[in-house]
């Protein structure tokens, strides 16, 4: 590869000037231009966390702010992924906060413009050698690279990419691909020990569903009430719910913080068995909406499907349907059990069958921050989907001492 650093044309301050159109909702309104600080790509987004979907350029410092957003509207517009197709959103964020957020920090630490950084070879063997120790660095940094390489006449500069360097963040992916290698496969006995746990929570669960239904509502009335705004002289009676929860609850934080954290763990094990039992992906999963699950009582052996949305088309969402077991039906109707109460208290959520136009349909991981900060309601009107932890390891429902 030619080392020629030489700038052309790169005038970020033309490509705001003009302020192109970044994003528009579904009824073609303007969201975002490049010229805005946030921009908001959540419409193309099929992933389920939405901060993900926002790109916060007031991160980046104000002296290289222009910059960094024209690299960044270099790779939006001209950025191919899979089938040739632009790049997906989730793809965009890895490239802005593993690579150009970290272009900026390097700009500004050295006072070196991002552009000369890229366009100089000591320069650049320095930002690259300085970040080596992540792999998501070094894979968007190795595909940014190669497309500003490949179009400089849209780049609008040369970038410094010697065969040297591309041959050494090349390798340093392959040694962190090598260790990835070595731990792709699941132990038999830990995979069913997994599922076997699972729906013993599950079950245990079920037992006191209507109490932890009840305490799910006391704790919003309570919260929400102007005369009690602090909570102020109410119990709950969470040592009822035998000692398998109550000892979780106890074990984490007692009170409503470690009832918090308890509802998170179970909504963590279901998301665990639905893909499990479903080969959906993650963020699959964490997208669904509440009446997801369609049940077919009929033939000899009972069958159910999920309906969602699929990640598998980048930059679409797509309704796909996955075929599960009827065994699903107790996971759903245990999330319904802790999320429709909450549900009940956004105005703007509907949790029946057939959604109003002017609502929201209820996911199905309605985030259970609700009960923890009345405030939240505000925040998130629309229903924020809930941050879980599935591992083994940190979820902390599971007895990891029988995986060892």
């Amino acid at each position: 590869m030619s080392t020629n650093s030489s700038l052309i044309t790169f005038n970020a301050e033309q490509q705001l000037k003009e302020n192109p159109v970044i994003s528009k909702d579904i009824n073609g309104s303007v969201i975002s231009r490049l010229g805005d600080n946030i921009i908001d790509l959540s419409p193309y987004s099929t992933s389920a966390s939405k901060y993900s979907s926002k790109f916060n350029f007031q991160k980046i410092s104000p002296k290289y702010r222009e910059q960094i957003k024209t690299l960044w509207y270099i790779l939006f517009k001209y950025g191919k992924g899979k089938n040739n197709n632009n790049l997906s959103v989730s793809t965009l964020y890895k490239v802005f906060n593993e690579f150009l957020c970290k272009l900026s920090l390097f700009s500004v630490k050295n006072d070196i413009e991002p552009i000369k950084v890229l366009s100089h070879e000591k320069s650049m063997f320095a930002f690259i050698r300085k970040n080596a120790n992540s792999r998501p660095f070094l894979k968007t940094a190795q595909s940014s690279l190669s497309l500003f390489y490949s179009r400089p006449e849209k780049a609008g500069f040369i970038v410094s990419l010697p065969e040297v360097l591309s041959q050494y963040i090349a390798s340093k992916i392959k040694l962190f691909d090598a260790h990835l290698e070595q731990t792709t496969l699941i132990p038999p006995r830990l995979y069913t020990g997994m599922i076997s746990q699972s729906w013993s929570l599950i079950y245990e669960h079920q037992r006191h569903q209507l109490k932890i239904t009840s305490l799910i509502i006391k704790i919003l009335d309570s919260r929400m009430s102007i005369s009690n705004p602090h909570n102020q002289k109410v119990s709950y009676d969470f040592e009822s719910l035998g000692p398998v929860i109550y000892g979780y609850i106890k074990k984490q934080t007692n009170g409503i913080r470690g009832f918090i954290k308890y509802l998170t763990a179970i909504m963590g094990v279901c998301k665990n068995l639905i893909q499990i039992y479903s080969g959906m992906r993650s963020n699959e999963v964490l997208s669904l909406d509440s009446h997801c699950l369609s049940l077919d009582m009929k033939n000899i052996r009972p069958k159910a499907r999920i309906i969602g949305n699929t990640t598998k088309y980048i930059g679409n969402k797509k309704i796909a349907q996955w075929i599960t077991s009827s065994e699903i039906e107790h996971v759903v109707s245990l999330l319904h059990s802790i999320t429709k109460p909450i549900a009940d208290k956004l105005p703007n959520i509907s949790f029946s069958h057939n959604v109003p136009k002017n609502k929201k349909p209820c996911p199905l991981f309605l985030s259970v921050q609700y009960l923890k900060q009345p405030q939240y309601l505000d925040k998130k009107p629309l229903g924020a989907v809930g941050t879980l932890n599935t591992s083994l390891t940190m979820n902390g429902l599971y007895d990891y001492s029988e995986f060892i």
